[in-house]
Order: C-alpha cells, then structure tokens, then sequence
C-alpha cells in the first residue's frame, strides 16, 4: 500500500470520527434540553 492512499484512509477515518462525535454531543444536548423541559 503506498503513502497517499494511507493517507486517503486516515482522512477518511479522522472525518467519520469527527462526525460521531458531532453526532454524540448532539444526542447529548438532546438529553440535557429534554430534561430540562
């Protein structure tokens, strides 16, 4: 496997881990609002 296409991979991997944790505080404020209401 050469560098660039590792490189393709870790990117690829960095943006899906950003979204998850995106998506999870997101779920967090969710709960938190929700128990505040």
């Amino acid at each position: 496997m050469n560098l660039d296409k590792q490189l393709e991979y870790l990117q690829q991997d960095m943006e899906e881990e950003r979204i998850n944790i995106k998506t999870e505080h997101a779920d967090k404020l969710d709960n938190a609002l929700f128990s505040l209401c």
